[in-house]
C-alpha cells in the first residue's frame, strides 16, 4: 500500500493509517455532517473547517511538509452550478486548510466521459469547472502531468494491478474532496467511486466493459481504494445531483459538507441522506459482504442524519424500483 509514494511516509502519518484501518475491526467510525446552505466562500470554509475538526483536525491525517494530492470529482468541464463536478469554492476551502497547515497542494483528475487525458483537455476541464483560479493560491498547483504508471495490487481481492495516474503516485498523501451524486450505473456516487479517476481517461471505459455488474464493479473500487490508501474524505453536499447523475441529472439542495477518514463509512451515511439502503450500492454492499464495514459502528459527528435527510431525491431510472 505504501510502496507507491515517493518517500516513505512519516512515522506519525502510518500510525494515523494503521489505526484508521484498525478502526475497520473495533470501535467507532466518526463521519461529520456539517449544514452549509450555500457556496459563499465564508460559509464553505467555515463548514469544511467544522467538518475536518469534528474527525480530529487536520493534524490527525497530515503533517507539515507533505506534498498532498488533492482528488476532487471532475469527470468532465461543467460550470459549477450543474453540480457535476465538485465545487471550486469547497476545493478551495479544502486546499486552504491543508496549505495552512504547512503542506503543498497538488489538485489532479483524469476526467470521464470518454475524454483523453490529455494537458489541453484537463486545462479545458478546468477552466470549465472553475478550477483555473484556485492555481493562484500559494502552494497549490493544478495538474498537467498526464502520465501514468502500473501498479502491482497483490491484496487485492478482485483486482491485482491497477494504472494508476502520476500525480496520485508521486504525493505523501491523498485527499478525496468528492461529490454526493446519483449514477445511472453504481446507483450513487461519492467517496468510493471518485477514486476511479486515478485510472487514466480511455482506460476507464473497459472496467465498465468488463464489470457489468455493480456488484463486481464495487468490488474494484474497493481494491482500488484500498490500493491508493487515501487518508481523508471530503465530500460536497451543498448542491448534489439527482436522477440520471453523473452528468445528465438535475442539481438539487442537501445543504451539507462531510468528511470522514473512511470512505466506506462517509458513502454510507451519504446514501441515508438521500433515501437509499447502502447495501443498494454496489461498492458499500461488497464491502459490508467482506467485513470491511459495519454501519452499525458508525458515529455521526455534528447534525443528526435525520435533520439532513432528503427522502424525496429522484434517483435515476436505472434504480427507481428499488
Amino acid at each position: 500500500l505504501y510502496s507507491m509514494r515517493r518517500i516513505i511516509l512519516p512515522d506519525i502519518l502510518m500510525c494515523v493509517l494503521m489505526n484508521r484501518f484498525a478502526e475497520r475491526g473495533e470501535g467507532t467510525i466518526p463521519v461529520s455532517l456539517v449544514r452549509c446552505q450555500d457556496y459563499l466562500g465564508g460559509n464553505v470554509q467555515a463548514a469544511v473547517s467544522e467538518a475536518i475538526d469534528h474527525i480530529g483536525g487536520i493534524g490527525r491525517y497530515l503533517t507539515p511538509g507533505m506534498h498532498v494530492l488533492v482528488k476532487p470529482n471532475l469527470l468532465m468541464g461543467s460550470a459549477p452550478e450543474k453540480a457535476v463536478c465538485t465545487h471550486p469554492a469547497v476545493l478551495r476551502a479544502v486546499c486552504s486548510i491543508i496549505t495552512g497547515y504547512g503542506c503543498t497542494v497538488t489538485i489532479a483528475d483524469s476526467p470521464g466521459a470518454g475524454i483523453p487525458y490529455r494537458t489541453k483537455n484537463l486545462n479545458r476541464a478546468y477552466e470549465q469547472a472553475g478550477y483555473t483560479p484556485l492555481a493562484s493560491m500559494a502552494g497549490v498547483t493544478l495538474n498537467e502531468d498526464t502520465s501514468s504508471r502500473t501498479v502491482s495490487f497483490p491484496e487485492g481481492s478482485f483486482v491485482k494491478q491497477f494504472e494508476i495516474i502520476t500525480p496520485i503516485l508521486d504525493a505523501d498523501a491523498v485527499v478525496v474532496g468528492s461529490k454526493l451524486k446519483t449514477h445511472i450505473y453504481t446507483g450513487m456516487t461519492g467517496a468510493t467511486k471518485n477514486l476511479f479517476g486515478a485510472i487514466p481517461g480511455l482506460d476507464k471505459p473497459p472496467y465498465h466493459a468488463r464489470l457489468p455488474d455493480p456488484a463486481g464493479f464495487g468490488k474494484m473500487l474497493l481494491d482500488l481504494n484500498r490500493c491508493i490508501g487515501p487518508v481523508l474524505q471530503i465530500m460536497d453536499a451543498i448542491e448534489i445531483m439527482e436522477g440520471d447523475g453523473p452528468m445528465a441529472g438535475t442539481p438539487a439542495h442537501l445543504g451539507a459538507v462531510l468528511a470522514s477518514p473512511d470512505y466506506i463509512a462517509l458513502d454510507t451515511v451519504a446514501s441515508r441522506l438521500i433515501g437509499f439502503d447502502p447495501r443498494d450500492i454496489g461498492s458499500i454492499h461488497a464491502a459490508m459482504d467482506q467485513g470491511l464495514a459495519d454501519e452499525t459502528r458508525i458515529e455521526v459527528r455534528g447534525t443528526a442524519v435525520s435533520e439532513l435527510t432528503r427522502p424525496q431525491t429522484k434517483k435515476p431510472q436505472t434504480h427507481d424500483d428499488e
